[in-house]
């Protein structure tokens, strides 16, 4: 028995040294910018790229994000409806309530948990779909960065969503359309962790990114997308 423990001790102490070291090799400090004319020029630019104002337009959009979260977001009524498992909810995204319906039985605390969880779902699953179009939300902060001799946005959410303070930096490709980003948020100990922006698809006309390959293998991919 002491030599299992002595066994695991070992292994633990060598994964944890691994992992600090990992950590100490990705962790990269938030880049400094500059506020101004410059970063909100390149804002609009990359705005424009993806054809903002017809992402606007869109009434309805519906898609499926993993692992296994479906949606259809009317988002003129800011209402949504989230499918997992057996689980459907309708919100209202602005008053954070909602409609549970489930094949189980589920009681009052439990449905006020499942608003609460197919709320923090929606905010996140939504902000990987269209995260770009979101530059000029409502307390946000945009700075331009010399990131490898080209400027790329960086921009820090102060309010809102479900973790504020949360910062990105929108690296651009040279039609001003982003290749991919970098963050630094609150739920993930190590800064500028990277994910590309790929395989780009038009909901009339707004370019959405289906695609995003990260560290270690990672993917996320946007399916069954479509819009009105």
């Amino acid at each position: 028995m002491r030599k299992a423990l002595k066994i695991f001790s070992v292994c633990l102490i060598a994964f944890l040294a691994i992992s600090f070291v990992a950590f100490q090799i990705m962790d990269e400090p938030m880049p400094k910018g500059e506020e101004g004319i410059e970063a909100e020029k390149l804002a609009d630019r990359m705005l424009m790229a993806l054809n903002k104002r017809a992402w606007d337009s869109v009434k309805v959009v519906s898609w499926s994000y993993p692992p296994g979260h479906h949606y259809t977001w009317f988002k003129k009524l800011d209402s949504v409806i989230v499918n997992w498992e057996n689980i459907t909810v309708y919100l209202n995204t602005k008053a954070k309530k909602g409609r549970v319906q489930s094949k189980t039985t589920i009681s009052s605390k439990d449905t006020s948990e499942i608003i609460q969880t197919a709320y923090e779902y929606f905010i996140n699953d939504s902000f990987w779909l269209g995260a770009p179009f979101k530059v000029r939300d409502s307390g946000t902060k945009r700075k331009v960065v010399n990131y490898e001799g080209n400027k790329a946005l960086l921009v820090t959410y102060t309010s809102g969503g479900v973790t504020p303070g949360d910062t990105y930096l929108w690296i651009l490709d040279d039609n001003y359309r982003p290749k991919s980003w970098k963050f630094w948020v609150s739920i993930i100990p190590v800064g500028g962790v990277e994910f590309t922006w790929d395989d780009w698809k038009s909901i009339n006309g707004a370019l959405i990114s289906t695609s995003h390959k990260g560290p270690l293998n990672l993917k996320i991919e946007v399916s069954d997308l479509k819009g009105s």
